[in-house]
């Protein structure tokens, strides 16, 4: 993109600074009509425009469940277009709050892998039990997304999304308190077109989409096929703690036991003296690598689509579609702002557990959970996916499979009587790993 910019220098002179000021206002005044006479030209070229189209371009939603324009739907909705969110660049649901007004749908946390926490008007769900059903829901074709885990789904060959402000319980039942966001698939056309759209950037970025539309049939049935893949490398750099510090700065290892509860015949378990070293190994390389052990904030996911349409007559249709969604990636990016060891718990967990159990710097100072363990950039953390305390290994993943298939059948029985059937079956699994505290100790 263009860009134009002015620029005045100021400063100190031996020389009369009347003549500067006027330069000054003269350039000043020349921007202002400059962009007086832009923006006069791009207001008169806009009504022309609006002139000559007459009408305002019409979207269509079925939000209550009969197709008509959204100008005259009484709700509050707001809709767009798949070929709008593709020149708005929207990928997946956690971006389509940026057209819809009082919406916020993001990632739940750092740790939660693809659960998505979507609010409408300050009403949602915020929480990762699997007991919870969301205050907004998802509907993929009418189809009820009943979890906020599994719902980051890619916005791969949509005719339109619609988000409705809530509530909307009675369209859409009791946990519709907030209001809800419909994905509504595109169906097939029978045009024997294709397309396909490659984009690459930053850290080995490459995303690649595309889709074909056949006539299997010609005017009776129809096929479409579409696909999507995004990597990127991950942006977000885990170090080694000890070393970018020097050896020993992870504590020498405490002196004696902690005891930490007692087992089911009464007897003490006890945490053993703990040095958690360098996760590198030995310290000759520690700038071979640049300390960096692990990586956050990467993307690597596949998701397609399938829709098959029979017109079967002029008064029925069938459509049968199914997705899936694979993605193989690293966890988000976890950045602490603040690290306070002299607050609450983690004073008495340093006192406890820390001290103890991991000892003494090459300082002399006790090792502790607190701003130590602070980085300079906010691109980097000294995270640690291990418990030594409980010899505990987690991966640092966010995996998950999710795939649907529906059926929905349209019939007009009569001019007045339209009856419409959805059958659906839908299944997610979601494995993720998580450092909750910032830094190398098994808090």
């Amino acid at each position: 993109m263009d860009s134009g910019e002015t620029r005045f220098f100021l400063g100190r002179s031996g020389h009369s600074r009347a003549p500067l000021r006027a330069a000054i206002c003269g350039a000043l005044a020349a921007v202002a009509a400059n962009t007086l006479t832009a923006s006069a030209v791009l207001v008169a070229t806009m009504a022309t425009a609006s002139a000559q189209d007459g009408a305002i371009d019409e979207m269509v939603v079925s939000a209550r469940f009969r197709e008509e324009s959204l100008q005259d739907t009484p709700l509050a909705i707001t809709a767009v277009s798949g070929a709008e969110m593709e020149l708005r660049g929207l990928t997946d649901v956690t971006d389509l709050d940026a057209f819809s007004p009082s919406t916020v749908i993001a990632p739940l946390g750092a740790g939660w892998g693809s659960t998505a926490a979507a609010f409408i008007r300050g009403v949602g769900l915020g929480d990762n039990s699997l007991s919870f059903e969301p205050g907004v829901p998802i509907y993929i074709d009418d189809v009820y997304h009943g979890r906020p885990q599994g719902a980051i789904m890619d916005l791969l060959d949509l005719e339109r999304v619609e988000v409705l402000r809530g509530p909307q319980g009675t369209l859409f039942g009791r946990n519709a308190i907030g209001g809800t966001v419909r994905l509504v698939s595109r169906k097939p056309q029978g045009d024997n077109s294709g397309n396909i759209e490659i984009q690459m950037g930053s850290y080995d970025q490459l995303n690649v989409r595309g889709g074909v539309d056949v006539s299997l049939v010609e005017d009776q049935l129809m096929l479409r096929v579409s696909g999507s893949s995004k990597q990127r490398d991950g942006y977000f750099k885990l170090l080694d703690y000890e070393c970018v510090n020097g050896p020993g700065t992870l504590g020498d290892g405490g002196t004696a036991p902690v005891q930490v509860a007692t087992d089911i015949d009464g007897a003490p378990v006890y945490f053993e003296p703990i040095v958690l070293g360098s996760e590198l190994g030995s310290q000759d390389i520690r700038t071979e690598n640049g300390c960096v052990v692990d990586t956050l904030g990467d993307e690597n996911v596949q998701s397609g689509r399938a829709a098959l349409r029979w017109i079967v007559s002029d008064a029925m249709e069938l459509n049968v579609i199914g997705d899936v969604t694979h993605l193989r990636q690293k966890g988000p990016a976890d950045k602490y702002t603040l690290m306070n060891g002299d607050f609450g718990l983690w004073t008495l967990w340093n006192n406890l557990v820390a001290g103890p159990v991991y000892g003494n710097d090459p300082d002399g100072n006790p090792i502790r959970w607190d701003d130590r363990f602070m980085t300079d950039s906010p691109y980097t953390a000294y995270l640690r996916y291990a418990d030594d305390l409980t010899n505990r290994r987690w991966e640092n993943v966010n995996n998950m499979d999710h795939w649907g298939v529906s059926a929905s059948m349209d019939w007009d029985l009569t001019d007045t009587i339209h009856l419409k059937s959805v059958t659906a079956f839908r299944k997610f699994t979601n494995t993720y790993g998580r450092d909750s505290d910032g830094s190398p100790l098994p808090l």
